[in-house]
């Protein structure tokens, strides 16, 4: 067993330092040496910390450690933190830890409307998981959202997840809707997934409008 001793200390130095080489060093180290029981002190840093380079590591690091217990914490930080870095490293840890029959976690964010951009992690994540119980609600964002990013984050997640009931979700998108972007998007992941009967709504669509990324959607069904 590791020294309890040297573990604090490098804790206390990891949560003061600034220089980003030495603090990916350190997190690296105390995850190495001391696994499992480097988890509590690194959930510790994560509720007292305001400093974005100690959270953006101690999330990768707990992502590596694979508890359990951080996903709450993480989905917190995800909440709070203003730095894009520590919340895709959040988001990262997430995909790590959560697995696919506790999705709902997750899932319940979709529901959150003051997560705004910040949806975009949620999907990215769900898209990761890959859990078919994510569709419909990715679906529904997807037909409601007015953020561009957002949207495109949620495609790339139904595209990842890529069942027949996500192809038959998006094809309903575009037949049975006039949002252009809701169109834009759901032709984005369409092409992603690359099926030819796609073609056809796709081919409709093209005719419809000249949508530059459509254009691009029906050219990555064709390839």
């Amino acid at each position: 067993m590791k020294s309890e001793k040297a573990l604090f200390p490098l804790i206390e130095f990891f949560g003061k330092c600034n220089e980003q080489t030495y603090v990916y060093l350190i997190v690296r180290t105390i995850c190495e040496l001391y696994s499992e029981r480097a988890v509590e002190p690194l959930l510790k840093l994560l509720n007292i910390s305001q400093n974005e380079l100690t959270l953006m590591f101690a999330a990768c690091g707990l992502g590596e450690l694979r508890s359990e217990d951080a996903i709450e914490p993480l989905i917190l930080l995800l909440e709070k933190s203003k730095s894009e870095q520590t919340k895709i490293e959040a988001s990262s840890a997430l995909c790590q830890l959560i697995p696919k029959d506790k999705e709902n976690i997750i899932i319940e964010l979709l529901e959150k409307k003051q997560y705004g951009e910040n949806l975009k992690y949620v999907s990215y994540i769900l898209g990761k998981i890959g859990s078919k119980r994510s569709v419909s609600p990715l679906i529904n964002l997807l037909g409601n959202s007015n953020n561009n990013i957002v949207l495109r984050y949620t495609a790339e997640a139904l595209s990842e997840i890529n069942t027949k009931d996500v192809f038959a979700s998006l094809i309903h998108l575009i037949e049975n809707n006039t949002d252009e972007n809701t169109l834009i998007y759901s032709s984005y992941a369409l092409g992603m997934i690359g099926s030819s009967n796609a073609l056809d709504p796709l081919i409709k669509l093209m005719e419809e409008s000249h949508n530059v990324t459509i254009l691009d959607a029906l050219a990555l069904s064709l390839s």
